[in-house]
């Protein structure tokens, strides 16, 4: 096979490859659709990893509620949130932006999808000063 007509094949599955992987990113959400807008601090951050991503709880003890049924200030909230391990670049989700730490103050923004509370994708968590 000719030079020339190897690096065409090479560059064609180079974007095949790169296109694939861009195309595999999950949309951005608007935090409008969230069914919980809280605030308080964060008392526990459970990591699991996964494959190629490390899947978060994020474990606050709600100090305030500016949107959801059923939440009270004091109450314990449990929200999901995951982050893509470096490195990767099978297609999939790159995850979410930030993971909270824990006794950090923060406004987190929440949707209930699947049996579960879920960060509003990507975009799901202001860390707030103390």
């Amino acid at each position: 096979m000719k030079p020339r007509k190897l690096q065409q094949i090479v560059a064609i599955l180079l974007a095949v490859t790169f296109v694939g992987v861009s195309m595999a990113e999950r949309p951005s959400e608007d935090r409008s659709i969230a069914d919980y807008v809280l605030t308080g601090k964060v008392t526990a951050v459970y990591r699991r990893d996964h494959f190629d991503y490390a899947n978060y709880i994020v474990e606050m003890r709600v100090e305030s509620v500016t949107k959801g049924k059923n939440i009270k200030p004091g109450e314990i909230f449990r929200a999901y949130c995951f982050q893509r391990h470096p490195g990767q670049f099978s297609p999939g989700a790159s995850g979410h932006d930030v993971v909270p730490k824990e006794n950090s103050k923060v406004r987190v923004f929440v949707k209930r999808e699947n049996g579960q509370n879920e960060g509003v994708y990507s975009d799901w968590v202001d860390v707030l000063k103390n």
